[in-house]
């Protein structure tokens, strides 16, 4: 898996494990990369967050302590990323009262818990494009 991550402009975490394993190793993160866990289970070294320059979640509500599942559950367990330490939530960037990127060293990591409206509106960002380009299908279920 390095050698397809290491350096990456983009890195995904989507694993599902059953338990936490440190599959996305910090080293392979460069300065400018944008990080981005998906999975239920932390696959993420503890010591990623040393590497970040911004934590963006889409609801903090949703990361906070107590819950019990999250990529980055071991992180704000053990007090590397509190509400504190959040550069933002995505709303925030989003409707224009923090920027997201300032420039290209900058290395972030956006946290998304699965919100039914990001879905949403990233949907219709999508079907709005492809409309415009005039691609894609319509899917019979």
């Amino acid at each position: 898996m390095g050698a397809c991550l290491d350096g990456a402009d983009i890195l995904v975490e989507a694993s599902r494990l059953p338990e936490p394993a440190p599959l996305l190793k910090t080293e392979w993160v460069r300065k400018g990369a944008l990080i981005i866990p998906y999975g239920t289970m932390s696959a993420l070294e503890l010591s990623l967050t040393d590497v970040i320059d911004k934590v963006v979640v889409d609801d903090w509500g949703q990361c906070g302590p107590g819950r019990p599942y999250g990529a980055l559950r071991q992180h704000v367990d053990q007090g590397k990323i509190t509400r504190e330490t959040l550069y933002a939530e995505l709303c925030d960037i989003v409707g224009g009262k923090l920027p997201g990127r300032e420039n290209d060293s900058e290395t972030i990591l956006f946290w998304h818990r699965g919100l039914s409206i990001t879905d949403i509106a990233l949907g219709a960002a999508l079907l709005n494009k492809a409309t415009r380009l005039g691609v894609g299908q319509k899917l019979q279920f």
